[in-house]
């Protein structure tokens, strides 16, 4: 499973933000998945947490942001991991940027 198009659906990620759309494009139709996750690592962070996740328009995982996932800035390595009935799947890791306040 390829990642094509990672990031938010707003012109920037900001430090703080809540209720921002995070989309990962993972190339197929994942309409039958049973489970979706996004797993995220935040800049200078050295384990990744899960972002709790649900498929859109049928080949992206979903992910709108809540208090203290955006917590710091920088570069946010994401990947999304698929369950469906005919297996689980990691997809390639990908990077979108989050910026202070006045960037």
């Amino acid at each position: 499973m390829t990642v094509c198009v990672t990031g938010c659906t707003t012109s920037k990620c900001h430090v703080g933000d809540i209720g921002t759309e995070i989309l990962v494009d993972v190339c197929v139709d994942i309409s039958l998945a049973t489970l979706v996750k996004l797993y995220v690592m935040k800049p200078g962070a050295t384990v990744a947490v899960q972002w709790t996740s649900s498929v859109y328009q049928q080949r992206y995982v979903r992910h709108v942001t809540q208090a203290g996932d955006l917590s710091v800035n920088g570069e946010y390595r994401v990947y999304a991991w698929v369950q469906m009935p005919s297996g689980s799947w990691s997809g390639d890791v990908d990077v979108f940027r989050v910026y202070n306040a006045f960037e």
